[in-house]
């Protein structure tokens, strides 16, 4: 029997060898970012510093680190992870389907390139915001480190711009909470056609959510995300760095229960989700070696189940404040809805209803947890032209580009026009507001993920624009100097000013159309 288990172990090693040459080998060909310079800082080696040059922007900001090595193996580049999550952690394929692309392989040539870098926004019209008045469309992209840009006007591709280097027409690029939007259509789709009841409570269809931070909501506050939970979703570095480690610790010490981290619950989320792969030896260590994960639930389904209510107990449904764990429990919502009706789960019933009917042109991937549930909140990894493709079809009514009826008109009349008013304290930035998991600005419906992912699908203008970027400045954007020390010299527009530079786009098309 040793004899036995000495020959296994000597297999499992070779195996592993094999695997890890061939691992390394492919990173050496081209996927891994070049060696750190030692003298440089972590802000400058993300940001790098700001040139004139398009090109030469990316070849100084491609040599960047990513700053979560504690979710990590290794260090992982900015852009590279941006492209590569499936090397990152676990992921599920949705399938492109078998229906053929009608838009042109070919859409955008040098000639249309060199009209987009040359394409520079008047100082003389009001509708453009005053941060971009006079700056050519280059600046514009390189300020908000642009990876991929497309811009589809009645139906057509007139623009398809990528970042040398880094993002092609074949590769996918995360989507951050830009995939909240799917989970959103999804439920709408489910409350058009009468299989999902959106004044429902959340715990009639989840009992497992009785006793959270959840009873009492509706369906439609968790989909509008004006239900009330305890739930900080500030990125703060503090959590992640001490107060999640310190305070759960101490708990262990002492040995009590698990609970969330206060002002922590969206960081120590990642913990969860599928997105943070922990360091075994790392997590051995900080918890005076008694474990080697971190302690409390392991999946997102287990996480949401801990939610606590509000601590100021305010009421469900009178304000909209952003929390990610409102579209994870929204999903939970669907995956109770669709089983019933004979899909396997949301992301089954997002392949056969929506996705394979678009005539994509690559797989859709979606981070999954350890339960190989799929994380609705920001997990979702696409194509430039899929997400133009899916925007088109909301532009559209809900036809693909073949002509197909894909969706309910009806539904994507709700995203963009709601059969019912908002509260007042729902809307943001003083006219826009939140329906179904999608942000609506000035009319346009717009999917927003962290670090600048946007697909802005305006009606009344014909008008889709993807961006896909690596913008740490992409909410509310920076000053000079504001984000780090020496970056940027510039300042960097918001998303704001980035969906109204958009609006002007359209506008400039639809006059040069008629």
């Amino acid at each position: 029997r040793s004899q036995s288990r000495r020959m296994m172990t000597t297999i499992v090693a070779l195996l592993c060898s094999a695997t890890c040459a061939y691992a390394f080998s492919s990173l050496t060909e081209g996927n891994a970012p070049p060696s750190a310079p030692p003298d440089q800082t972590f802000e400058q080696l993300w940001t790098g510093k700001h040139l004139e040059s398009f090109e030469d922007w990316y070849a100084t900001g491609r040599t960047g680190w990513n700053k979560y090595t504690y979710f990590y193996q290794t260090p992982v580049h900015p852009v590279w992870s941006m492209l590569n999550l499936q090397q990152l952690t676990h992921t599920k394929v949705v399938p492109k389907g078998t229906e053929v692309n009608t838009v042109p392989a070919n859409a955008c040539d040098n000639s249309c390139v060199s009209f987009w870098f040359n394409f520079v926004f008047p100082t003389d019209d009001a509708s453009v915001p005053k941060e971009i008045r006079g700056m050519d469309l280059r600046k514009l992209l390189t300020l908000s480190m642009t990876d991929g840009f497309l811009v589809m006007h009645q139906g057509k591709i007139v623009g398809e711009l990528y970042a040398p280097g880094g993002q092609t027409a074949g590769s996918n690029h995360r989507m951050y909470s830009g995939t909240k939007s799917y989970c959103g259509l999804m439920a709408q789709m489910l409350a058009t056609g009468g299989a999902l009841n959106t004044s429902a409570l959340v715990t009639d269809i989840v009992p497992a959510l009785d006793g959270s931070g959840y009873e009492g909501a509706t369906v439609r506050q968790v989909m509008d995300m004006t239900a009330e939970i305890q739930w900080n979703e500030i990125i703060d570095p503090n959590c992640l760095t001490d107060r999640i480690w310190e305070e759960t610790r101490a708990d262990l010490r002492a040995e009590k229960p698990w609970q969330m981290t206060k002002d922590c619950e969206f960081m120590q989320y990642d913990l969860v989700n599928g997105i943070g792969n922990f360091r075994p030896a790392l997590i051995h260590e900080w918890y005076d070696g008694k474990v080697f994960e971190p302690p409390g639930p392991r999946t997102i389904q287990g996480y949401l189940r801990h939610i606590k209510k509000h601590p100021d107990n305010l009421e469900h449904g009178k304000k909209f404040t952003y929390r990610t764990a409102h579209t994870d429990v929204l999903a939970w919502i669907v995956n109770e809805t669709v089983t019933g009706l004979g899909y396997h789960g949301p992301e089954h019933y997002f392949e056969k209803e929506i996705w394979s009917k678009l005539g994509q042109n690559l797989d859709a991937l979606f981070v999954t947890d350890a339960s190989n549930v799929v994380y609705w909140g920001a997990g979702a990894s696409v194509s430039l032209r899929d997400a133009a493709n899916f925007g088109e079809m909301l532009r559209n009514g809900g036809k693909s580009t073949a002509g197909e009826q894909v969706v309910d008109p009806r539904v994507i009349e709700e995203i963009f026009n709601p059969s019912e008013d908002i509260p007042p304290e729902a809307h943001e930035w003083g006219g826009g507001f939140y329906r179904s998991q999608f942000y609506n600005w000035k009319g346009a419906a717009i999917q927003v993920g962290y670090f600048g992912q946007f697909v802005y699908i305006n009606r009344k203008l014909d008008l889709v624009v993807v961006k896909h970027s690596h913008d740490p400045c992409f909410a509310a954007g920076c000053k000079p100097g504001e984000f780090k020390e020496g970056y940027p010299e510039e300042a960097v527009p918001g998303k704001h000013v980035l969906f109204d530079a958009f609006a002007y786009i359209g506008k400039y098309l639809a006059a040069s159309s008629s």
